[in-house]
């Protein structure tokens, strides 16, 4: 049973991630990116901070290990998060999930430069060539308008976040546990975060009348959905899947979220199906298999 256990919570995150692309698009509508992000951010501690005290976990002591989880909470979460809500406000969800498709190839590139766990191939190579492709092909019918470009590129950066963080929490926090790494993380994300949102004027809206016009019961549901799930249950589940598999395995989730954000975007949003959405994002699902394909490298670090 044991065995099985990595792929079930490797199928558990793809569709929970995958999802997660819809309701980002419903609320980021409402509220914006900032406050979207902090709100998620909170209903993902609500569930998490029980938990903690529940289990009597301690979180680190040591100043360098919250240098580390500063670290990891500004470039895997605050950052990756703002920008691909942003990036949402313009762009359709499943666009959105194809261009976060590109994690594993980044996390390809941190792996062999930082980390130096697997060396280059001509599978690798391949891949990186086919998923630039891709990456081109999807910005191609956006290169007319420039609100657009510039948030398909800030999605693109959010993705090479993710790689950079999760290669960090393999080589500087791998002596952690997930639940703790995760609440860490989600904390310090939290508080700069709102930061931002103060700085911004963001925080104007949260009086108590401005808040409650701010919801719907829809983008309400959204952002719980996304704090409890997509935040709170994901992430420790994602931090336990890097000790098991490994970064470079375990960012492979992201291979099955596209095509479950492009169905629901296209079932539940009405979003078209356009030639160069198929086209690239199946340049990018290909370059995720190719720089995994056995015989050009094997790609598992764990």
């Amino acid at each position: 049973m044991n065995r099985y256990r990595p792929w079930a919570t490797f199928l558990l995150l793809s569709s929970i991630w995958g999802s997660s692309f819809l309701f980002i698009k419903v609320a980021v509508q409402e509220i914006g990116p900032l406050l979207l992000v902090g709100f998620r951010l909170f209903f993902g501690l609500l569930l998490l901070l029980p938990l903690v005290l529940v289990q009597r976990k301690r979180l680190p002591r040591d100043p360098r290990t919250w240098g580390d989880l500063v670290f990891i909470a500004v470039v895997g979460v605050a950052a990756p998060f703002t920008l691909i809500s942003w990036g949402s406000e313009r762009i359709d969800s499943g666009l959105t999930a194809i261009l976060n498709g590109t994690a594993p190839l980044f996390s390809i590139l941190v792996a062999d430069l930082w980390l130096r766990d697997n060396p280059v191939t001509a599978g690798k190579v391949a891949g990186l060539l086919a998923g630039f492709a891709g990456v081109v092909t999807l910005m191609s019918g956006n290169l007319g308008s420039g609100s657009s470009g510039v948030r398909i590129q800030a999605v693109v950066v959010a993705s090479a976040c993710y790689a950079i963080s999760n290669a960090y929490v393999r080589k500087r926090l791998m002596h952690l546990e997930p639940l703790t790494v995760a609440v860490g993380q989600l904390l310090i994300a939290e508080v700069v975060v709102w930061t931002a949102a103060g700085l911004s004027g963001n925080l104007s809206t949260l009086s108590a009348p401005g808040l409650f016009k701010a919801f719907t019961g829809r983008s309400l549901f959204a952002v719980a959905w996304l704090g409890v799930m997509g935040t709170g249950v994901a992430f420790p589940l994602y931090f336990a899947l890097i000790r098991t598999w490994g970064a470079t395995r375990a960012i492979l989730v992201t291979y099955l979220v596209p095509a479950i954000a492009v169905l629901l975007g296209v079932l539940v949003l009405g979003e078209q199906l356009s030639w160069r959405l198929l086209v690239g994002g199946g340049l990018v699902m290909s370059s995720i298999g190719l720089v995994n394909w056995r015989g050009g490298g094997e790609a598992d670090d764990g």
